[in-house]
């Protein structure tokens, strides 16, 4: 789930695109990482493009026996390395995702998630949720 501050990806600098004032940043194959990496990560379209470019990459990568990996791209979830399927989650928080998809491992026999966040608000929750 990509919510926050993700791995730099790649963007390629000879897609750009000037619109209203704005520096617009096609994201896709190897190239360098726009030298002004907050301002790229507070446009909206910027995220919407990196996201999916996450989600497209890990979701094409191989994953060893046994793990399963699910991504989740807009309100879809696809899944690698598992037989297991999470529903589609509509919610307009990703803090709220994050929860809703790992209650869902939990209850599908998962002993062992990792949920990796800067995002505090994702970690109240989950204590406040889980902490017993």
């Amino acid at each position: 789930m990509w919510s926050g501050t993700a791995t730099l990806p790649a963007v390629s600098r000879s897609q750009l695109e000037r619109k209203g004032g704005k520096v617009y940043e096609k994201v896709g194959g190897p190239t360098k990482v726009p030298s002004n990496w907050p301002d790229f990560l507070r446009d909206p379209t910027n995220k919407e493009e990196l996201f999916q470019f996450l989600s497209d990459k890990v979701g094409s990568s191989d994953w060893p026996d046994g793990k399963g990996v699910f991504i989740t791209s807009g309100t879809n979830v696809i899944s690698r390395g598992s037989d297991h399927s999470m529903p589609r989650c509509d919610h307009e928080e990703a803090d709220t995702r994050i929860v809703v998809h790992l209650k869902d491992a939990l209850d599908k026999g998962c002993t062992n998630c990792l949920v990796r966040t800067v995002d505090t608000d994702v970690v109240a929750i989950l204590i406040g949720k889980y902490h017993s």
